[in-house]
């Protein structure tokens, strides 16, 4: 889109799933250039780098194996810049994994396993590239153990839930980063 007094360009694109582990997606990244004079605002597209949680795209990265693809959460790459991550795979788990849940503090699988170390690298990982590439918000997955924000499960492998965030969520959370999950994008 353009004003036509050289003040602002857009170009958007969109995400698709695919069901290729490693061909995942197509993105093209949104981009926005300004210029000198401001011109009508109410024409200009608000542009955000949102951090999204890859399952959310559906990339094959949970700890099943599979994705969770969201069609409104990839929907918002009409009007934003989305960068997918999986805090759990960049904290070197792999992709299928055994579920974890956060107990007393600590990120480990039903059976006594800790991995909060991976969780906590994963969670630093995704930090840096929030701050690398100037994100102010994230779309993460509900309920995770990494990406949950405000409802996590409770550590018992139940299904319950509980008040909390996960690892990567809190982190991001006390970086002034603003974390939905996919059921509050109303509120983005």
């Amino acid at each position: 889109m353009h004003c036509g007094k050289n003040c602002a360009v857009f170009h958007v694109g969109k995400i698709s799933p695919n069901d290729g582990v490693h061909s995942y997606w197509t993105h093209f990244i949104i981009s926005i250039s300004l210029a000198l004079p401001v011109c009508d605002i109410t024409r200009w597209v608000i542009v955000m780098k949102i951090i999204v949680s890859a399952c959310l795209l559906g990339i094959h990265c949970r700890y099943s194996g599979d994705g969770c693809y969201n069609e409104a959460v990839a929907a918002l790459a009409a009007a934003h810049e989305l960068i997918p991550v999986c805090p759990e795979q960049l904290g070197g788990l792999p992709t299928p994994r055994e579920p974890n849940e956060i107990v007393g503090g600590e990120v480990m699988t039903k059976n006594g396993n800790k991995f909060t170390r991976s969780f906590e690298k994963g969670a630093r990982e995704v930090l840096k590239i929030a701050k690398l590439l100037g994100c102010t918000h994230a779309v993460l997955k509900s309920r995770s153990p990494s990406c949950g924000s405000g409802k996590i499960y409770d550590g018992t492998f139940s299904g319950t839930l509980i008040d909390g965030d996960g690892v990567t969520a809190k982190l991001l959370k006390e970086n002034g980063i603003l974390v939905f999950s996919e059921e509050s994008l109303q509120n983005l």
